[in-house]
């Protein structure tokens, strides 16, 4: 047998195979449905909670759901290119080639997002991650082995990978469908260089490459191993390849190109050394279930609490690694399975990062392979060297259906093993969900007449939910929320009184005199500013204080809408 084919006689045992995959799609329906419940209920009006935050008032969820809304908004409104935005760090705005827009995401929701609303796009996209990570992985590992109960055990492996689910705010990294979607069409090139799978190839990549970078570059690491395990020897797939690689360079030029200039040329893209550091996984962080596990979650919180890094979980599962073993044990296809083993290798050991960590002691000195990444241009942008344990996942779900094809075969036994995975990674239901709602003011200021910008306070870097806010008032703002932001963004806010002040209130003071803030009020109604919105409930009361003496003594504005989370000012 080939790479990843079956022959013709196996595929004629199955009389109706679509509707066998049929019921397979379904089940993982209903999984994802359960995995998020009771979201189903509340698609439109709600958002859930990650799994292992407590609370999501920072959570970077308010950032992707932004993304959601600007693309929408540039596209559909504005027609404008949605890499460029000019509502965030208004007037200059600001380039987003370096964030992570989710372009791809944006645009596949785009229907659900004009019928029912962002809420039922966002909830969309987190649903289906979960459906079609698992239908993705079912279909490509029962293409690579032919046996259907290994490759829905393979599709359970992969969707309910601990890390599907650390990533749930990230809508960007949850969604690693596409990447089972793209090395399924991918290995059939390379074998066969057919013109349906070249263009498969090429849709999947660019699914995968403007739907996040980080699975982008686990995925070419993946296909690069497939292609030097099983380089083609047909003038077909040459062609093809060559065809892939020139479409996919230049379907990714708007990208890549100002990535690699500012990765060459600019400090804003390379991470603190001590985020990098303490985002890689922890050795023994692999052998740890997640802490938001309902059965032993709270005996492993403590063995988390000693880990360093935002993202801790990287729990490799012992159902896929004792699967794993059984399958590179057996004999028969050893080129293929070494391939996939050698993936799931490399995500390990590119996923403890630069230093190795034990139990949260950094062990520094010894070389790590994750030094080879860093210095490769673009690919030293990347703040959170765990990540790479998706290549982990990918190579150990396709080994569990080797296992299948090589012995255990039984369907009892892929029920057994489905069940064991449930027990090891299922997360804790029901999910806690934000209910999404505002104050009413921010519904005048979408309706109200002319075109103005707003100011909101606090003016912070990461503006949390008051991102969120700017998706229901639809008014441009001085700051913003790309995740690499230039220096320069920062322009009018360092060149603009008073408006510097409100971004850093311990810069307001008296001496300063009223004409240089009023100097400052001149210019941001020159630029179309028309009011200043305080939360005062997101201020310190010092903070506060100096906030309010700024605006009604200092600069005479007048407050002309109080509520209990707002106090706004107009600016005349």
């Amino acid at each position: 047998m080939g790479f990843g084919m079956r022959s013709n006689s196996e595929r004629a045992k199955r009389a109706n195979p679509a509707r066998e995959h049929g019921f397979i799609f379904l089940g993982f329906l209903v999984l994802a449905i359960v995995a998020t419940w009771p979201l189903a209920l509340h698609f439109t009006s709600s958002l859930p909670f990650e799994p292992s935050l407590p609370t999501m008032k920072g959570g970077d969820i308010w950032i992707h759901y932004w993304n959601l809304w600007w693309v929408k908004k540039a596209l559909c409104e504005l027609h404008a290119n949605p890499f460029f935005c000019r509502w965030a760090f208004y007037p200059n705005g600001v380039s987003l080639a370096h964030h992570p827009l989710n372009l791809a995401g944006a645009l596949l929701s785009m229907p659900v997002h004009l019928l029912f609303g962002a809420p039922a796009a966002y909830n969309f996209l987190l649903t289906a991650s979960f459906v079609l990570a698992g239908f993705f992985m079912y279909i490509l590992a029962y293409e690579i082995t032919g046996s259907r109960v290994g490759a829905v055990v393979a599709g359970f492996i992969y969707t309910l990978a601990p890390y599907h689910f650390q990533q749930w705010n990230h809508l960007e990294h949850v969604s690693i469908e596409w990447a089972p979607f793209f090395l399924f069409f991918f290995h059939r090139l390379i074998r066969a260089g057919r013109d349906c799978d070249l263009f498969g190839a090429i849709l999947g990549f660019l699914l995968v490459f403007y739907t996040d970078l980080y699975v982008a570059v686990n995925v070419a690491v993946a296909g690069s191993i497939l292609f030097l395990a099983f380089p083609p020897r047909r003038a077909p797939s040459l062609r093809a390849l060559v065809i892939f690689l020139a479409v996919v360079g230049i379907a990714t030029l708007p990208v890549t190109v100002p990535m690699i200039h500012a990765a060459l040329t600019a400090a804003f893209l390379a991470p603190p050394r001590w985020v990098v550091e303490a985002n890689g996984a922890d050795l023994v962080a692999f052998f740890v279930p997640p802490f938001y596990h309902p059965l032993w979650g709270q005996a492993a919180a403590a063995i988390y609490d000693r880990i360093a890094g935002f993202e801790k979980i990287a729990y490799l599962g012992f159902v896929p690694l004792v699967l794993s073993a059984i399958a590179l044990r057996s004999s028969g296809q050893r080129r293929r399975k070494w391939a996939w083993g050698i993936i799931a290798a490399a995500g390990v050991f590119f996923s403890l990062g630069p230093v190795l960590q034990v139990g949260g002691v950094f062990l520094r000195g010894l070389p790590m392979p994750y030094g080879l990444l860093e210095k490769i241009p673009g690919l030293g942008a990347g703040r959170a060297p765990l990540r790479w344990l998706l290549l982990f996942h990918l190579g150990t779900a396709v080994l569990a259906a080797e296992a299948f094809r090589a012995g255990v075969k039984s369907s009892g036994r892929g029920v057994l093993l489905v069940a064991l995975v449930l027990l090891e990674f299922f997360p804790k239901v029901p999910v806690r969900l934000e209910p999404l709602g505002a104050d009413p003011f921010y519904e005048r200021l979408r309706t109200e007449p002319g075109e103005f910008a707003v100011i909101e306070v606090p003016v912070t870097e990461w503006p949390e939910k008051i991102t969120y806010y700017q998706t229901i008032h639809e008014r441009p703002l001085p700051i913003g929320i790309p995740t690499f932001v230039p220096r320069t963004a920062y322009r009018f806010i360092a060149e603009t009184p008073f408006l510097r002040e409100l971004y850093n209130p311990s810069l307001a003071t008296p001496e300063k005199g009223r004409d240089y803030y009023r100097a400052g009020l001149r210019r941001l109604k020159e630029n179309g500013f028309r009011y200043v919105i305080v939360h005062e409930g997101m201020l310190r009361e010092v903070t506060r204080a100096r906030v309010r003496r700024l605006l009604e003594e200092v600069a005479d504005l007048r407050c002309e809408y109080r509520s209990r989370a707002l106090r706004v000012y107009r600016i005349e």
